[in-house]
């Protein structure tokens, strides 16, 4: 079977996994509605909360964007941004289950923003009850951006007043 791993288990037992797993089926869609039937049980969904894991994240991670943006020029913004969010999302275990990671990196792990909003949505999508420390260390994380966001906007709009009056 060509399938990775974790979906051979989902859908092989359902199918025979040949060298052609839509053998048998004249549509893609009856197969994608095939496999998406052999999903079992205990993986539930939440959409609601999924939904509202997915606003939460977007919204730390825009603030977040927006500090970033307001300390930095426009042409030192990128790879800043490279320089702070790729180590984050390894730390995060974005890449690999936190469970992989080192022991020193993984008691950091707990303390960054995608590690939380990956253990939010996990509990979203596997139907268990949401960790408040995670929903803490994401609301921590967005009032810092957003004091940072907001000092640094104070800055600038200073720093333009006083270049605006030494030009007159």
């Amino acid at each position: 079977c060509s399938l990775p791993i974790y979906l051979q288990h989902l859908c092989c037992q359902q199918f025979s996994c040949s060298s052609s797993l839509h053998e048998g089926y004249d549509e893609p869609e009856i197969l994608l509605n095939q496999i998406v039937k052999s999903v079992p049980k205990a993986l539930t969904l939440d959409r609601v909360r999924l939904g509202i894991v997915c606003l939460m994240s977007s919204v730390t991670a825009t603030i977040m964007g927006i500090a970033l943006g307001s300390v930095s020029s426009a042409r030192a913004a990128v790879p800043l941004a490279q320089l702070i969010y790729l180590p984050m999302a390894y730390l995060g275990g974005l890449w690999m289950p936190p469970m992989f990671l080192p022991k020193g990196i993984a008691e950091v792990s707990v303390w960054v923003p995608t590690r939380a909003m990956g253990e939010l949505g996990w509990a979203a999508v596997n139907g268990a009850p949401w960790e408040p420390r995670f929903l803490l260390v994401l609301l921590l994380w967005t009032a810092a951006a957003a004091v940072m966001a907001g000092i640094a906007q104070k800055f600038d709009s200073m720093r333009s007043l006083i270049s605006k009056a030494s030009v007159r």
